[in-house]
C-alpha cells in the first residue's frame, strides 16, 4: 500500500504541474482528488479497533499522516494538518512505528510548531528528529538543520563551523557571526543576500527574530565599553548608527523601542530612566543567558 500511496502523490502532483502549464485543468485539481482517497483511508486505519502491530491498519496511519502533511505544506492549507495530530496524539501512534515515519513526521510537526510559534515545542521535535535521522540520510538531516540551526540560536546556542561545513549550511555562517558579535549591519546584509534561501525554507521570519538577540549583543559590548551600570542612550544610538546599513538610519526613538523589547523580552535587565535619558541595567547578571 505504501508504495502505491507514494507514487499516487507524486504523480498527480507532476500532473497537476503539467495540466496547469498547459491550462487545462485548475491547479491542483488531481492532488485534491488524491486527499479525498487518503482521507479516506485514513479513516479506515483510524477506525480499525484491533490492536497495534505490524497487521493492523493502525501502522500506516503515521504513514498516511506523512503523505497528507506533504500535500498540505505544498497546497498552503496547513489548518486541515491540526486534526491529523490530535488523531496521532490521541492514538499514541507514534510508538510502533518505523524510524523512517516516525522522523518525517517530526519533521513536519516541527515545521509546523514554527508556522505557529511555537518554537520551544519545535526545537523539541527538530532535534529528535535530527537525532534519530539515519547518518545515511544526508539531505533529510540537512533540511532538519535549516530548521534547527536558527531554532537553537533563539536558543542562545549556536551551530560550530565544522558543523554548517559538514552539511554544506555556510549560508548561516555569517548570520551567526552577526548575532555573536552584534554586527547589525552584517545581519542585514545577511538576511539580503540569503533572502530567496530563507523565504523558501519557510525561516525568514524565525531568522528576523534573532536580530533581537543581536541588538542585545551590541547593547552588551556597549556596557562592556563604558564599564558602567548607567548607560546614555546616545551611546546606544551611536552604536546602532555604525551598524546602520546607511549610516544615519538611527535615532533616538528607535533606540529606546528596542531597549524597552530587551528589557520586555528579559534579554537585559533595568530600565529606562526618561529624566536622564540613560538606562540603568543591573549590576548583577544584567545580561541573563538565553534559554
Amino acid at each position: 500500500m505504501h508504495g502505491i500511496v507514494l507514487n499516487l502523490r507524486i504523480i498527480a502532483y507532476k500532473a497537476d504541474k503539467i495540466l496547469s502549464y498547459e491550462k487545462k485543468t485548475k491547479s491542483g485539481l488531481l492532488l485534491e482528488k488524491v486527499i479525498e482517497q487518503l482521507r479516506e483511508l485514513f479513516r479506515s486505519c483510524v477506525q480499525d479497533s484491533r490492536q497495534e502491530g505490524d497487521t493492523s491498519r493502525k501502522s500506516s496511519i503515521l504513514f498516511l499522516v506523512n503523505q497528507l502533511f506533504k500535500i498540505y505544506f505544498k497546497i498552503n492549507q496547513l489548518h486541515l494538518c491540526v486534526p491529523l495530530i490530535r488523531t496521532v496524539e490521541k492514538f499514541n501512534i507514534e510508538e510502533n512505528v518505523t524510524k523512517a515515519d516516525h522522523v518525517t513526521y517530526l519533521y513536519f510537526l516541527g515545521r509546523k510548531k514554527i508556522l505557529d510559534g511555537e518554537f520551544k515545542g519545535a526545537v523539541g521535535c527538530m532535534a529528535k528528529a535530527f537525532v534519530e535521522c539515519d547518518k545515511s540520510q544526508f539531505k533529510n538531516k540537512q533540511l532538519i538543520l535549516i530548521y534547527l540551526i536558527p531554532l537553537r540560536i533563539l536558543n542562545g546556542v549556536m551551530p560550530s563551523p565544522v558543523l554548517l561545513e559538514k552539511y554544506k549550511l555556510t549560508q548561516f555562517s555569517s548570520l551567526v557571526e552577526a548575532v555573536c558579535t552584534g554586527n547589525i549591519k552584517l545581519f542585514t546584509q545577511t538576511t539580503n543576500s540569503q533572502q530567496i534561501f530563507f523565504i523558501r525554507s519557510g525561516i525568514f521570519l524565525l531568522v528576523e527574530k534573532l536580530r533581537m538577540i543581536a541588538y542585545r549583543n551590541l547593547f552588551k559590548r556597549v556596557w562592556l565599553l563604558l564599564g558602567t551600570s548607567m548607560l546614555p542612550i546616545d551611546a546606544f544610538v551611536a552604536a546602532l548608527k555604525l551598524g546602520d546599513s546607511e549610516g544615519e538610519g538611527a535615532d533616538s526613538d528607535q533606540a529606546h523601542c528596542i531597549i524597552a523589547n530587551l528589557i520586555h523580552s528579559d534579554m537585559v535587565r533595568g530600565y529606562i530612566s526618561q529624566q536622564h535619558q540613560k538606562v540603568v541595567v543591573s549590576k548583577q547578571n544584567p545580561f541573563p543567558s538565553i534559554v
